[in-house]
């Protein structure tokens, strides 16, 4: 009922109450709030069925509705009958007033509206559509400068169509990561697992307990770096200065104390997001009282 329009035929201007306000408001309240529709609406215990064009109603709930008191309500109501553009069906409780020629006048607004509608559903579809086709863009744009970035950084040849490569940097697009995080965490990783040659970047070889010799290089493919560890990765910078930090200040403190035991110094312990760090990073790092270096 609060979608949609009425019709509003100029000829209303050639009946004799077109001057008067009040009589054009009512009428247009009639129109608005009349059934487009067959529907079934219950007053009481009674099942009534409404028509096009119908509804139900009375002096008292039109003169609430319509700030028009309820006696004019009576002579308006009187005016549209003897205009014959209305029918009353009284009853002691409620009126049902019929707008007549309805189909004539009214009969294609369910049909507009339905046009309205479908057309509206077509052209949210269609945005949505674009806005998706929008995105995909530019997430494509963002991987292919992330995978550039990195086969810089790393001199390597990854693609940038990687079925896995993809997945995952598109699904920490959709966690809001940035293309500048992304460069972050390479930068990072080449940091860890690379070193210079010739001008060059190359994988660092470690060697294991066995002897067995590793290319770290191979942690840097984009399935690796940008997976479900990828918020590790980025914090990994974070917690190595919050370490070095922790353990220059405390070092400073002990240095200080061995050297001029008779001065003070302000000993701030390490901040608890440090310590915490060190506790879960280099658990052999102090003792258990939490003084002493090993």
């Amino acid at each position: 009922m609060k979608n949609g329009y009425v019709k509003l035929y100029r000829s209303i201007l050639d009946k004799p109450y077109s001057n008067k306000p009040d009589y054009v408001w009512v009428w247009c309240y009639l129109l608005l709030r009349a059934t487009f529709k067959e529907r079934e609406v219950m007053i009481g215990n009674k099942k009534i069925l409404l028509k096009p064009g119908q509804l139900i109603t009375g002096r008292k709930k039109l003169a609430e509705q319509t700030g028009v008191n309820k006696i004019k309500i009576y002579r308006i109501l009187k005016c549209y009958e003897n205009e014959h553009q209305i029918e009353q069906q009284k009853t002691n409780k409620y009126t049902v007033i019929t707008i007549k020629n309805w189909h004539k006048h009214q009969a294609n607004e369910q049909q507009n509206e339905q046009h309205l509608n479908n057309k509206r559903t077509t052209d949210e579809q269609q945005m949505n559509t674009y806005n998706k086709d929008k995105k995909e863009k530019k997430d494509n744009n963002i991987i292919g400068q992330v995978i550039s970035y990195l086969n810089l950084k790393a001199n390597k040849n990854f693609r940038s169509d990687g079925k896995i490569a993809v997945k995952n940097i598109t699904a920490r697009l959709n966690e809001k990561y940035i293309l500048e995080q992304f460069k972050k965490v390479v930068d990072i990783k080449c940091s860890h697992w690379l070193e210079l040659k010739n001008g060059k970047l190359v994988g660092v070889i470690v060697t294991d307990e066995k002897g067995r010799e590793q290319d770290m290089s191979i942690y840097l493919s984009p399935d690796t770096l940008f997976g479900t560890k990828f918020e590790k990765y980025l914090n990994q910078n974070a917690n190595k200065e919050a370490i070095q930090e922790a353990v220059k200040h405390e070092k400073d403190w002990q240095k200080i104390k061995e050297v001029r035991p008779e001065e003070t110094y302000e000993y701030k312990p390490i901040p608890e997001e440090a310590n915490k760090i060190i506790i879960k990073a280099i658990p052999t790092y102090r003792d258990k009282k939490g003084k002493e270096y090993k």
